[in-house]
């Protein structure tokens, strides 16, 4: 099992146990809690960074809203990578620009 699933299989599980206590977040609260531009909270979930699911769901009538837990897990994640110097690339990034980076 890669990494990335296994991340992913730890994520499915937590959010699973909080969802339903969790604070649900639109996407303007998301960008003013992260100090992120709307515009780039949407450019994350096309990307594939912020997954359906796992960070995010959009129920039936209702916009995109954001599992606040499933957000504190993904700035932690990101943290720990950077400290450790570990980058995940893109699904489409292509091969040559990770091998620059």
């Amino acid at each position: 099992m890669s990494d990335v699933d296994h991340m992913n299989r730890l994520y499915r599980r937590q959010i699973a146990e909080i969802k339903e206590a969790d604070e649900l977040l639109t996407i303007d609260e998301l960008a003013t809690w992260i100090k992120l531009n709307p515009k780039t909270i949407r450019n994350k979930m096309s990307a594939g960074i912020f997954r359906k699911g796992i960070h995010y769901y959009s129920p039936h009538g209702l916009r995109t809203r954001f599992i606040r837990s499933a957000i504190l897990l993904w700035l932690k994640e990101e943290e720990v990578t950077k400290q450790r110097g570990v980058t995940f690339p893109l699904p489409d990034e292509p091969d040559e620009a990770i091998r620059r980076a």
